[in-house]
């Protein structure tokens, strides 16, 4: 019969080893998930937005709520304001799903960026900004569609724009249409071409979306897939 003999001293490093991992393990701090706020048609923005019974209105009123690393759950409805989302990190626009809920905007924010004030305007509006999430909406720019329209408009952020239905930005040549795009990301400094910005556009549907559906310019990192 083999029989294994450990010496008696490497079990009692063995035995003080497991004890410190497990100070070390009880050490290291738990960090806290993000807060989650939820916006519906029937809510108000004067609800503090952390359960569905107590939603906001709007977007904006959930992003004005909300601190870095949050998600906001936008409820089935049709939505009429633009978002304006500017030195923020983290935050996650989620829609319950592209068939319930609309984004269908009245009115434009100005770029008010790379030169630009009011000559080119968009409905999402992310500026200075990382990992900024829109995901799981239908995007219908029918009402505010124009030249120098655009649907969203990253500058100098990073993020992912997932599982929507951008629509509805053409204007013919003929009305006026030449610059309309359902989506433009660009970077340039504190960016460069060695340290750009990372941006994923993924599983999205693009119908009737203007001169352009993407553009990325300069120092931006595009995955595009699906």
């Amino acid at each position: 019969m083999f029989t294994s003999h450990t010496p008696r001293h490497w079990i009692h490093v063995g035995v003080i080893f497991a004890l410190l991992l497990g100070l070390a393990a009880q050490a290291v701090p738990v960090q806290a998930a993000g807060v989650h706020f939820y916006v519906s048609t029937t809510g108000n923005n004067g609800n503090d937005c952390l359960t569905p019974a107590s939603a906001c209105l709007t977007i904006q009123g959930a992003v004005d709520k909300a601190g870095n690393d949050d998600t906001i759950h936008v409820a089935p409805g049709t939505y009429a304001n633009p978002v304006n989302i500017q030195g923020r990190s983290g935050i996650a626009i989620i829609g319950d799903d592209t068939a319930t809920v609309i984004i269908r905007p009245t009115s434009t924010l100005d770029w008010n960026y790379f030169g630009h004030t009011t000559g080119r305007q968009t409905v999402f509006r992310v500026v200075d900004s990382t990992n900024i999430t829109l995901s799981n909406m239908t995007m219908d720019f029918s009402v505010i569609r124009g030249n120098n329209r655009f649907g969203i408009f990253y500058a100098n952020s990073t993020g992912t724009v997932s599982n929507n239905v951008l629509e509805n930005m053409s204007v013919s040549d003929a009305s006026g249409g030449y610059y309309e795009m359902c989506s433009y990301f660009r970077a340039l400094a504190p960016y460069t071409d060695a340290s750009r910005a990372n941006v994923t556009i993924s599983n999205n549907e693009f119908i009737d979306c203007g001169r352009v559906a993407i553009v990325t310019h300069d120092y931006v990192n595009a995955t595009i897939d699906g």
